[in-house]
C-alpha cells in the first residue's frame, strides 16, 4: 500500500493517478481532525457528480453509513440486497444492470465502524447477489467482475492521506 501524505488534490481528481503512478486509485481514505472538511469534501464530490459537473464516468454513486451498517453487522446480505435496503429508490436495479455500471461506494463514519475491516485478507466477492457477512461486502465491494470504480471511506479522525492498496 502506497500512502501519499499532504499531497494537494482537487476533490474531483481524487481517483485519478498522480503523475508518478501507473494505476488509477481505487480506494481513498480521508481522515483528519474534526472540522477539517472531510464530510464537506464528500458532499462536494457528490454534488458535482449529481449536477453533471465532474466524474461523469461514474454511473452510480452509493453512500453507506457505518453507523447504519453496525446495526446489521452480524447478518448475511448480498451487495444488491444492501443497495435495496439502504437505498429504496434502487429497488428495481438488477444485478445485470449493476454489472455494466461504474460504481462508486462512499462509506461514511469509519471511526464509528464496529466491523473488523481488513482490505487485504478478506474474501473477494465477484457476484453482487452472493450473500456474505456485511463485513465482507464492505471490505471488498470493488473486487471481482463488476465494473466498479472504487470505494471511498470517510470521516476518520487523524491526519489526511491518500492510499492505493493495489
Amino acid at each position: 500500500m502506497k500512502i501519499i501524505n499532504e499531497t494537494p488534490i482537487k476533490c474531483h481528481d481524487i481517483f485519478k493517478a498522480l503523475p508518478d503512478q501507473q494505476k488509477h486509485i481505487r480506494v481513498v481514505l480521508t481522515n483528519g481532525v474534526a472540522g477539517v472538511g472531510k464530510t464537506f469534501s464528500v458532499q462536494k464530490f457528490t454534488l458535482d457528480w449529481a449536477e453533471g459537473l465532474e466524474n461523469q464516468d461514474v454511473s452510480l454513486l452509493i453512500l453507506f453509513s457505518f453507523r447504519e451498517l453496525n446495526l446489521i453487522k452480524d447478518e448475511q446480505y448480498s451487495l444488491l440486497m444492501l443497495l435495496h435496503v439502504f437505498h429504496p429508490t434502487l429497488q428495481k436495479v438488477t444485478a445485470e444492470q449493476l454489472a455494466v455500471c461504474k460504481l462508486l461506494f462512499i462509506f461514511d463514519g469509519l471511526d464509528e465502524s464496529r466491523l473488523s475491516l481488513d482490505f487485504y485478507n478478506s474474501e473477494v466477492l465477484s457476484d453482487v447477489t452472493q450473500k456474505s457477512s456485511v463485513k465482507c461486502a464492505v471490505n471488498k465491494p470493488h473486487q471481482g467482475e463488476s465494473a466498479s470504480l472504487g470505494s471511498r471511506l470517510d470521516n476518520f479522525p487523524t491526519c489526511s492521506s491518500q492510499s492505493d492498496p493495489s
